[in-house]
């Protein structure tokens, strides 16, 4: 008994320095395996982030704003002038199939992020329920708190309780060898008997919590086996997973650049169009303005042509008087430049030419476009005052002709 107690005891040992260390090694695998869920959970939560205005998003964005627009662009009748046929709208200049092309393709890409951010979550579950499950191995495995002191403590206590058996066997022979008649010698050897039995059960105990404790590293053995066998799987399958993950990070930001892009290419349409028929409408204001300044300047340049004819006419008149009066006195070769001829000047082109179309000069059609009725005052304000210069010029002229004849 006392060799198979030590015996016990020393496997006990040997079985719990063994068990120490591979459960130290055991935790640091499992603390990489915990390190590889971080930062797989910080990547999820990267996504995650960006990828929450696209899990909102109810429709394509801009959606309803380029419809809007595109039904005021559809109601915008042409001047058949510009159009050059009746019926056509300011809509049949617009690319709608490439801004539905467009929109179908943002709604695509919308789609491929959202099925990233699904596929992820189950990714993620995978990669939890795999940490998990270490967790719950990890904490199957339970080293027995048994020093090697008390259990070479329980083999002094068992030793002991040994020799007692021993004495009390001795003792047990010779009351057997005297025993006679009297009562005294019975009871001397039921005590004895006793003694012996109570000791053999002492170190029964102390050999069955020995044992116990030996069943127990056995358990604990089996329990890191299995929590060994799990990390020699789940490590390298997680270290996989990171490297899927990070591949698909990659590719998801990819795609939300891209989709990103197209929804700011989706405002930016929007956002043009809206100009578009505002320009329109400007135009249309242009046009009248440029014919109204065209008017101006025909009328600048005819002025300018008459002044520079009756000038060259009163040239000649004087130079006729001069020779009438002075010249013939003069010989010819005293000064022959008196002889050159009257300088004329032409005004070229006399009349402006332009393809702008004329059925929009007038000066209150309803096909006239106003931003507001500031800028329909400012029209006339403009008209109203080429027509008081065009009169105050056409007197000031009447009176240079008139103060040029009195002389």
């Amino acid at each position: 008994m006392r060799d198979q107690t030590r015996k016990k005891v020393q496997q006990i040992s040997n079985a719990r320095t063994k068990l120490l260390l591979i459960k130290k090694e055991l935790d640091l695998q499992y603390g990489i395996a915990k390190n590889l869920q971080e930062k797989m959970m910080a990547m999820h939560e990267h996504m995650q982030k960006i990828g929450r205005t696209f899990v909102d998003m109810k429709e394509v964005p801009y959606s309803d704003e380029l419809q809007e627009v595109f039904n005021s662009l559809e109601k915008e009748k042409l001047d058949p002038e510009l159009a050059g046929q009746e019926g056509r709208s300011l809509f049949d200049f617009v690319d709608a199939q490439s801004v539905r092309s467009l929109q179908e393709q943002t709604a695509h890409e919308i789609a491929i992020v959202r099925n990233f951010l699904d596929e992820t979550k189950n990714f993620m579950n995978a990669v939890d329920s795999s940490v998990e499950e270490l967790a719950r191995l990890r904490g199957e495995v339970i080293v027995p708190e048994t020093s090697e002191q008390v259990l070479n403590e329980k083999i002094d206590v068992q030793r002991g309780f040994l020799k007692d058996i021993e004495y009390h066997s001795s003792e047990l022979a010779d009351i057997e060898g005297k025993l006679g008649e009297s009562t005294a010698s019975h009871e001397r050897l039921k005590h004895v008997k006793d003694s012996i039995r109570r000791c053999e059960e002492k170190v029964a105990s102390v050999h069955h919590r020995i044992q116990s404790t030996a069943t127990q590293y056995g358990e604990a053995y089996k329990k890191v086996v299995m929590f060994n066998s799990a990390i020699e799987v789940e490590v390298p399958r997680l270290k996989m997973m990171l490297q899927e993950f990070e591949n698909n990070v990659s590719i998801f930001d990819r795609r939300v650049t891209a989709v990103s892009g197209m929804i700011t290419e989706l405002s930016n349409l929007a956002a043009w169009y809206r100009h578009f028929h505002s320009a329109y409408g400007e135009m249309l204001v242009e046009i009248r303005r440029r014919h109204a300044q065209m008017q101006q300047h025909q009328r600048l340049m005819q002025r300018c042509q008459k002044e520079l004819d009756e000038a060259a006419k009163e040239e000649s008149r004087r130079r006729e008087q001069f020779s009438r009066k002075f010249g013939r006195f003069l010989p010819p070769g005293l000064c022959p430049a008196l002889h050159e001829p009257v300088v004329s000047c032409r005004v070229l082109p006399l009349k402006i030419a332009s393809d702008l179309p004329r059925a929009l000069n007038f000066e209150a059609g309803p096909k006239i476009y106003y931003r507001n009725k500031a800028a329909r005052e400012y029209d006339n304000s403009v008209i109203s005052k080429d027509k008081t210069e065009v009169h105050k010029n056409d007197q000031k002229t009447k009176s240079d002709k008139e103060r040029k004849q009195n002389v």
